[in-house]
């Protein structure tokens, strides 16, 4: 990854999670490398957290001791007491709790309302909402989630039961958890096998929607921790959650659907090509042609397939097969 891809706030997050859960010292170039940045940004993001109320303790007589660069940095022991949380701050995690309250069961969402209560939540309840028509119902799943988030968090390989949904059996994996992620109210699982499959090597990433899995059992078996900032980024960098090779593709868009393709991101790379008489020509890439089709179906008559040729041949199946649907029925007014 080259230097600087990661934007400021994530190597913030990736600092104070690097020196809250490793219990050691840090010398500057320990964290350059990690963090992917310069001596001067790492001092940046320490003063920072320093300001931000997270006790760092530095120290520059270290050479004694250790081979390191003089100066080097740790959290201090866990204080009786940590800053207290703003107004603000708790109206944020409200708004957070309200935008994702639907892909919790009603246990994990008593207890983040516990939570927020601890610290002086409830005032903002009102202010926040959130629609979600046909979502999927998380209630039964609550203690499969909650064992994900334990082998997670212990890095504990799990042996899990899945059934996909064309699938007529579930068929039983195991895997390493990464990260729980949710994409169009939908939350899924990010893993890594941990062993050979018919379905593929160990080590070959999977994702995994949580409702369809049958069963998860956490085993002894422990794994190295995966780089999750790298994941979410790769994820991001492509149009659509299910992941096989990326592809360039080119849409044009009028009306309605134009206006919204460029109030969006799509994907690294992405270029808006505006037309003379008001369309867009909008080019990105993806790594789903299933969504992709969906997406671009979902905007009707206002976009079109213009590349590749292989997904325009698909869309014309797509579409005859609509077609076919509904002119076996008559049209009543």
């Amino acid at each position: 990854m080259a230097r600087g891809e990661r934007s400021y706030g994530e190597k913030l997050i990736r600092l104070y999670h690097l020196l809250l859960t490793a219990h050691k010292w840090f010398a500057t170039r320990e964290l350059e490398i990690a963090l992917n940045c310069s001596k001067q940004t790492v001092a940046r993001l320490v003063r920072d957290l320093s300001l931000a109320g997270v006790p760092i303790a530095e120290d520059e007589n270290l050479e004694s001791r250790r081979r390191i660069k003089p100066k080097a940095y740790r959290i201090e022991n866990r204080p009786q007491k940590w800053p207290a949380v703003s107004p603000m701050e708790i109206a944020l995690l409200e708004m957070a709790r309200s935008f994702s309250s639907h892909l919790m069961g009603h246990a994990q969402a008593d207890a983040t309302n516990l939570a927020l209560m601890k610290i002086g939540g409830g005032n903002w309840q009102a202010a926040f909402g959130c629609y979600s028509p046909g979502r999927i119902n998380y209630a039964p799943h609550q203690q499969k989630i909650q064992r994900l988030i334990e082998a997670i968090a212990e890095r504990h390989v799990c042996r899990v039961r899945y059934r996909k949904i064309e699938g007529a059996q579930a068929r039983e994996l195991w895997i390493r958890p990464h990260m729980l992620v949710a994409n169009q109210d939908t939350v899924y699982l990010h893993a890594a096998l941990a062993r050979d499959h018919r379905s593929g090597r160990a080590g070959q990433a999977l994702l995994l929607a949580v409702h369809r899995l049958e069963r998860v059992m956490a085993t002894h078996d422990t794994f190295a921790p995966p780089d999750t900032m790298q994941i979410e980024s790769d994820f991001n960098a492509t149009f659509g959650i299910i992941k096989q090779e990326p592809f360039w593709v080119r849409l044009r868009l009028w009306g309605w659907a134009a206006a919204f393709a460029r109030e969006r991101h799509w994907s690294e790379g992405e270029r808006y090509l505006e037309k003379s008489d008001g369309a867009l020509e909008l080019i990105f890439q993806a790594a789903s042609p299933y969504e992709l089709l969906g997406q671009v179906l979902w905007f009707g008559d206002q976009a079109k397939i213009m590349a590749p040729d292989w997904l325009v041949a698909q869309m014309q199946t797509q579409v005859a097969g609509i077609a076919a649907n509904y002119a076996a029925r008559p049209v009543r007014n």
